[in-house]
């Protein structure tokens, strides 16, 4: 074949269209849709990311569903720590779904290739995706896909550390009902709550284990359950105990340890709530600022 025909069809694909945007290039892509950078073609100058459905599910009215519902979730929501949405709408059949771009990289990534954050540094984005949390959750919305490729760090005003919260795709309201097949569990293992394994209800307390799995990662590089098979992992998360953040990493403070603990404590209403959670976050940031024997 020669090369003049396959940069016919290079370009067809560059220059392909949906609503009013043409799509540059293929950027990323998640468990329902396939993320492209994109530019407008109604304002020029402007290039945003677009989430689109992928083909296989749109005869899937589950997965429809919920990416419908992502659309409809998002709408609800203003926070400056939420990625946000500018447009949805249905293409030739296509559901897609326009947002801000953003530049940077997600926590995964970070916590991946670089150095170990300082404890800081682990609370100040912790802060700001608690205060996400209380936000949703006061809206009686559920995210229930929290994981550090979900969470993204990008640089604003000098501030390299400014959270944008991404994919609601799994969340629903607590009065919706579960946008799912009996006995199916979604969401992603390493940070799913034993309450969901056990096929109990699923409730706001999911997300602040979540979260706490999240939290202990970034503070000591290590997931607090981890095996060779899923069979494995799960068994921890519904029975042992995993050993305290302070273990790998003596200079967290004792307040943040018991913190990160008691988020994932194995039931439900030991937990602390998100609100909870971030004032007792403002008091150990506040303290640790001013505690040079906390290391920064």
């Amino acid at each position: 074949m020669s090369k003049k025909p396959l940069k016919l069809i290079a370009s067809w694909e560059k220059k392909q269209r949906i609503g009013s945007y043409e799509i540059v290039e293929k950027i990323g892509s998640g468990g329902m849709g396939i993320i492209y950078k994109v530019n407008s073609l109604i304002e020029r100058s402007k290039t945003f990311a677009m989430k689109v459905m992928r083909e296989e599910y749109l005869l899937d009215e589950v997965h429809k569903k919920r990416f419908e519902n992502e659309t409809l979730l998002v709408d609800l929501l203003e926070h400056p720590n939420i990625v946000k949405v500018v447009e949805r709408g249905e293409d030739k059949k296509k559901l897609y779904l326009v947002m801000e771009l953003l530049e940077g990289v997600c926590l995964a990534e970070k916590l991946e290739n670089e150095e170990q954050l300082s404890v800081l540094d682990c609370i100040h984005v912790l802060l700001q995706v608690t205060d996400v949390l209380v936000k949703l959750h006061n809206k009686g919305i559920i995210h229930r896909d929290l994981k550090p490729e979900n969470i993204m760090l990008i640089q604003k005003n000098g501030d390299p550390l400014v959270v944008k919260l991404l994919d609601f795709g799994l969340a629903r309201m607590q009065t919706v009902t579960q946008l799912t097949e009996t006995g199916q569990i979604i969401g992603t293992l390493p940070y799913l709550p034993p309450e969901l394994l056990s096929k109990r209800d699923i409730s706001t307390a999911c997300d602040v284990y979540s979260f706490g799995i999240i939290a202990y990662e970034m503070l000591t590089n290590w997931k607090p359950f981890t095996g060779d098979t899923s069979i494995g992992i799960m068994n921890q998360i519904l029975m042992v105990k995993p050993i305290e953040p302070k273990k790998y990493r003596p200079g967290i403070p004792v307040e943040l340890n018991n913190l990160v603990m008691s988020m994932i404590a194995k039931y439900s209403k030991a937990r602390p709530s998100a609100k909870e959670v971030l004032y007792s976050l403002q008091k150990i940031f506040a303290k640790s600022v001013f505690d040079d024997s906390c290391p920064v």
